[in-house]
């Protein structure tokens, strides 16, 4: 970074920092919690999308709170940033300077400077005066939904790298909650603990002359996040500049294998039992919230869980396209998997328990935790419909009930816009109010599956989505497109957004099916100056294959081994009876180098093999597709069940 304030940085021996937040193709990194996949996907904050909550570009200190509205669209879905001052030893200089600042270069109206020129307006950058450390929070939201503190519904995304260059032994940075961290094969960066789960990151050069941004350059990788922070750090008396940048990594530098965070802390789940009653004869589908309470003091989301063990007396199984396979010890099953249905547990005997890990993205919690599985007679369901839209400062009755006649209880998972008392509901502010009801049941009826139900407050005029339901729908191999049919009582244009991208894409209002799975679309309607927003529309439904039997021989690994290793190729082989085009899949989804592969040989020894470098740990299911060269219907093969372990060892 170079410009008017270099010159002043330099008078004051400090340096420039630049930060450079990107969202970048993560190739070769684990995608542990696939929701929200923003790789290639720039965030734009520029100053016109810019709002504080309170302080402003000047006068912004601890406590300060600013929102981009609309920063980005994943997946059909807008997210806003919300970006914190958790500390600041002193008012900060200028926050999100940009066009327009009191400090510019060569008259450009920018405060600073990237490559000679005077950076975009997309970019976030900020001036501190003087030493110290600055420490921010940027958190993810649904657009519209954040309004304040103890609101917002927070959006998890995938693959965010965050790079920091100009790393001196003056200026440093601090990071905590990702999971590993890159260096450019030119660095002179080194990283330690620095104690709070926070990552410190500086370089050995202090001299601005002859020092380029690759050797000073630090990337931090996230595989999933909502909130991150960071600290910005001065050892200087003068004013020094940062830039971010929320978009693709064009820095050019080489960089280095990916190293994991040494400041990371193991997460741990709060209760070390967790009681769940299961309706004999039938099955309950698991949820996020039957596996504890999950904490990371890093902020990391929930981004797996492993069975410890297996109950004696029940069966704990995942869908595999239209089956359901029963899940061994040492299975890792993904929060976001979990999220979607795609877990339960079924044939319960008697009462009986089984005991499991949680993983932040990087470690298991040090301890196991205990599930109970109690044994009783009788299942429940509960009935809390969506309210609609209400206006501030009303209270109403949830009308929640659970069938078995138990009360259900409600829990606010926005306070700052609603609150909860017994069952009523009590509006206390504009924005997207969301309520959770549960009932865990008895010694005679099962823990009944939770509902939430997110409306808006506001006193604009009402309008609701009509979106129904969808089919189960079968996969050939061809895309298929569906007409969502999804409008709004206002007249105003539905959006749509999948959770489910590896299975169903949006175009415009269509649903295009482009695997076999579970597909999750949401129907929004944003509101305008007349009409407040509506309360979001979700259908889920099922996509499966057209299956003929007889066509496949076992799928195997070379040497008929049932581990693999991280990131180390292994040979896929399946025998099929007629020639074929091969789809392998890994959990469901394509493996990259392996779709639509025609066989060799001649009946009975028609043959297919494929390389796979696992790319995540843990459990994985390998299966296969086929489709006859000559026409015909599609076959699957049985699953076959793998271990993924590290280079060194399996776990």
């Amino acid at each position: 970074m170079r410009g008017l304030v270099e010159m002043k940085i330099r008078k004051s021996s400090s340096l420039i920092l630049s930060l450079v937040l990107v969202l970048t193709s993560l190739i070769g990194l684990n995608r542990a919690h696939a929701t929200f996949d923003a790789t290639g996907v720039t965030f734009d904050l520029s100053n016109s999308k810019l709002s504080f909550f309170s302080g402003s570009k000047t006068t912004a200190g601890t406590g300060s709170s600013a929102i981009y509205r609309n920063a980005a669209t994943i997946q059909g879905l807008d997210i806003d940033v919300v970006v914190t001052v958790e500390a600041a030893p002193q008012t900060i200089t200028e926050m999100d300077c940009g066009p327009n600042s009191s400090l510019t270069v060569g008259g450009g109206g920018n405060c600073l400077t990237t490559n000679g020129s005077p950076i975009t307006d997309s970019y976030w950058d900020l001036l501190i005066p003087g030493a110290g450390d600055y420490k921010f929070i940027f958190s993810l939201y649904e657009a519209g939904s954040y309004t304040g503190a103890n609101t917002g519904i927070p959006v998890v995304v995938n693959n965010l790298s965050v790079s920091t260059l100009d790393l001196d032994t003056i200026q440093s940075a601090q990071f905590f909650g990702f999971q590993r961290y890159r260096l450019a094969a030119s660095t002179i960066v080194t990283a330690s603990d620095n104690g709070s789960g926070r990552a410190k990151f500086i370089a050995a050069n202090t001299a601005l002359a002859g020092f380029t941004d690759c050797q000073g350059l630090v990337e931090v990788i996230f595989d999933n996040v909502s909130s991150f922070g960071f600290t910005t750090t001065s050892g200087g008396v003068g004013i020094a500049g940062f830039i971010t940048v929320l978009g693709p990594n064009n820095l050019g530098c080489t960089m280095s294998s990916a190293i994991s965070n040494p400041a990371n802390r193991l997460p741990t789940s709060s209760n070390s039992t967790v009681d769940l009653r299961v309706a004999n004869g039938l099955t309950h589908t698991l949820e996020v919230s039957n596996f504890g309470g999950y904490t990371d003091l890093d902020k990391n989301p929930l981004a797996q869980i492993k069975l410890a063990t297996v109950p004696v007396n029940a069966k704990i199984q995942k869908r595999v396209d239209a089956a359901w396979v029963d899940q061994s010890a040492n299975a890792v099953l993904l929060a976001a998997d979990v999220s979607a249905g795609l877990y339960r547990v079924s044939s319960l005997t008697q009462s009986t328990s089984f005991t499991f890990n949680v993983h932040d993205g990087i470690g298991y919690s040090a301890s196991a935790y205990t599930m109970n599985l109690n044994l009783v007679t009788s299942s429940q369901t509960i009935t809390f419909s969506n309210p609609g839209t209400k206006t501030p400062s009303t209270t109403f009755a949830s009308g929640a009930s659970a069938s078995s006649g138990l009360t259900v209880t409600l829990v606010s998972n926005t306070s700052g816009v609603c609150t909860v008392s017994g069952l009523s509901i009590t509006t206390v502010a504009s924005g997207t109010c969301s309520i959770s009801a549960t009932q865990t049941g008895d010694a005679t009826y099962a823990t009944a599956p939770s509902v939430t139900q997110q409306f808006t407050v506001s006193n604009k005029t009402a309008q609701v989505i009509t979106f129904n339901s969808i089919a189960q729908q079968t996969y050939t191999g061809t895309t298929v497109v569906i007409a969502s049919l999804a409008t709004s009582s206002s007249g105003l244009t539905v959006t749509l957004s999948t959770s489910t991208p590896n299975v169903c894409t949006i175009s415009s209002l269509n649903i295009n099916v482009i695997a076999t799975g579970n597909c999750s679309i949401t129907a929004r309607q944003v509101g305008d100056s007349t009409y407040a927003a509506a309360s979001p529309v979700t259908q889920l439904f099922t996509i499966t294959s057209l299956v003929s039997t007889g066509s496949f021989n076992a799928i195997s690994l070379s040497g008929g081994v049932t581990t693999a290793t991280y990131r180390v190729a292994i040979t896929i082989s399946v025998n099929v009876s007629t020639t074929s085009k091969i789809i392998f899949l890994a959990d469901g989804k394509r493996i990259a180098g392996c779709v639509n592969k025609p066989t060799t040989g001649v009946s009975p020894n028609i043959v297919l093999t494929c390389s796979w470098s696992p790319s995540r740990r843990g459990a994985v299911t390998l299966t296969a597709e086929g489709l006859p060269i000559g026409g015909g219907t599609k076959f699957l093969s049985a699953p076959l069940n793998v271990r993924v372990g590290n280079r060194t060892t399996l776990r």
